[in-house]
């Protein structure tokens, strides 16, 4: 109830769509007549191998060509792993029961012929999410970031509450209301079970069952009156005094909270949250790390239509930051 709810997104919407060419490279043996040959034939005309080509290049070569040397480049730096491969396998799992029986259109709809497929969409992306967390930390992040995030850094608490609710806005009721939590701690305050309190009274069913208990929970992720009151708390302490929020009046209860560790035990966490955080606050940040990582792994575009494109991709990064 307390907690801020968060809106399911189509995984699917966030993928790189990318088929592959099969046969962009045609061999020694392969002959110019063979590229001039119809490869579509109607009434009005006929296509070509080359014509084909030519028009696939154009629609979406880029994406293809990047997909590709991005793929060997990381293979290379960072593998997929186990780790990958169930993150990959989970996201399947998500697509698969929210489309149900539609999953496969859904697949074909964006370009994916099959699940294998998807899974090799998936993984590359996972391996570029990767290279980008490395590059941020290695070359944005400073240590005065670093040092700022731990000083700030408060652990997970753990809490029970017992929520009493007005039966309706007046100010009759939310007497009442306060009236029978402050009653409540008076019992607690002479011996009587916290939990079984929070089974009989609390209105919040969801943890009364529970005895109460919310579990852990960290800065955010409660409203802002019951974080408050609940962090100012030791651990086995309760509030002496009826919480207000707009559920209602809380009684709290502390039972537990994580151990803050040193800077060094925490670092390479730290790293990750604020990598993530630079990541969400500039959309461009990961398309300068992979095109960095292309610069530095020798990338060469041949093809003039497609080394138009991406140059002009490069170019929209800067103009994009200068304008901000």
């Amino acid at each position: 109830m307390l907690k801020k709810s968060k809106k399911f997104r189509a995984i699917l919407c966030t993928l790189l769509v990318a088929g592959m060419f099969t046969g962009c490279t045609t061999g020694a043996k392969a002959s110019e007549n063979n590229d001039k040959k119809a490869v579509v034939e109607f009434k009005q005309g006929k296509i070509t191998k080359d014509e084909l080509y030519d028009e696939m290049v154009k629609a979406s070569g880029m994406n293809i060509a990047l997909t590709i040397a991005d793929t060997a480049i990381l293979n290379e730096l960072y593998p997929v792993t186990d780790e990958m491969k169930s993150n990959a396998d989970e996201q399947l799992a998500k697509i698969k029961e929210y489309y149900g029986e539609n999953f496969e259109a859904v697949l074909m709809q964006n370009g994916i012929a099959t699940e294998e497929e998807y899974l090799k969409i998936v993984s590359l992306s996972l391996q570029r999410q990767k290279y980008i967390e490395k590059y941020v930390g290695d070359n944005i992040l400073t240590e005065e970031e670093i040092k700022a995030y731990y000083d700030n850094f408060e652990p997970k608490v753990k809490a029970s509450h017992i929520l009493i609710g007005a039966e309706e806005e007046s100010e009759e009721a939310l007497a009442k209301a306060k009236k029978t939590a402050e009653e409540l701690i008076a019992k607690i305050e002479s011996g009587e079970d916290f939990a079984a309190l929070a089974k009989e009274f609390s209105i919040d069913k969801g943890s009364a069952v529970n005895g109460g208990d919310l579990g852990f929970f960290g800065k955010g992720q409660m409203v802002p009156e019951f974080e408050e009151a609940t962090y100012a708390l030791k651990v086995n302490e309760y509030t002496k005094t009826p919480v207000k929020s707009q559920f209602g009046y809380h009684i709290i209860l502390k039972t537990d909270e994580e151990k803050k560790d040193t800077l060094e035990e925490m670092k390479n966490k730290i790293i990750e949250d604020l990598t993530k955080e630079k990541i969400a606050a500039d959309a461009t940040l990961g398309d300068k790390a992979l095109i960095k990582m292309r610069e530095e792994n020798g990338m060469k575009i041949n093809n003039t239509d497609i080394n138009d494109k991406y140059q002009e991709f490069v170019k929209s990064l800067e103009t994009e930051k200068t304008e901000k």
